[in-house]
């Protein structure tokens, strides 16, 4: 059988070279614990900085009109069809929308106006 000659010739030759089979094997263990240890601190830092993003409130966007000078086009404004179709074009993560009004605009005092004038 050629099995048996080969693995003593193996043998005899890792005998024959102790030291420089001890340094190689050394140098495959820290070789692969520190792929491992890399691998794991990456892991680690990955979820820390979510964790972080999370708590800081990042997790919500908000998006609002444009606010300038110029005349806005009301053909470009964010309707509330909109806005609440947002999840759907958007990742699993996306759980849902919640419209806000906030502002001191024109719009809102003119609005405010009205309501007054019914009363």
């Amino acid at each position: 059988m050629i099995l048996k000659p080969n693995i003593r010739e193996a043998v005899n030759s890792l005998m024959g070279a102790k030291q420089r089979s001890l340094l190689a094997l050394i140098g495959i263990v820290v070789g692969i614990g520190s792929v491992i240890a890399m691998v794991s601190v990456g892991s680690i830092v990955q979820k820390e900085a979510l964790r972080q993003f999370l708590e800081m409130g990042t997790d919500i966007i908000t998006i609002s009109e444009s606010f300038s000078r110029k005349r806005i086009d009301p053909n470009k404004k964010l309707s509330l069809n909109t806005a609440m179709a947002i999840p759907a074009g958007t990742s699993a993560r996306t759980s849902g929308t919640s419209p806000r009004i906030s502002g001191t605009s024109a719009r809102t005092s003119e609005t405010n106006a009205r309501t007054s004038d019914t009363s």
